[in-house]
């Protein structure tokens, strides 16, 4: 999926949750920010997250700060 997002074949990710997409929060923020820097959309619909929408972003913010919290652990 990574290689199709960074080749632009992709305009959204949707996933059912991203617990099935990202091993760990850190590994998630790095999927988003890397989507992010391409204008790919992410979409988790358990957690009603989608980059495309302002809350969207303010929820990668969230996830932003929870993947430095449990790399500071």
């Amino acid at each position: 999926m990574m290689s199709d997002a960074r080749k632009r074949k992709l305009d959204m990710v949707p996933v059912w949750r991203w617990d099935r997409f990202a091993r760990s929060t850190r590994n998630l923020l790095l999927a988003l920010e890397e989507f992010r820097s391409l204008k790919i959309q992410f979409v988790s619909f358990q957690e009603d997250i989608d980059t495309g929408t302002p809350i969207g972003q303010v929820l990668f913010t969230l996830i932003a700060a929870m993947a430095e919290l449990e790399s500071a652990n």
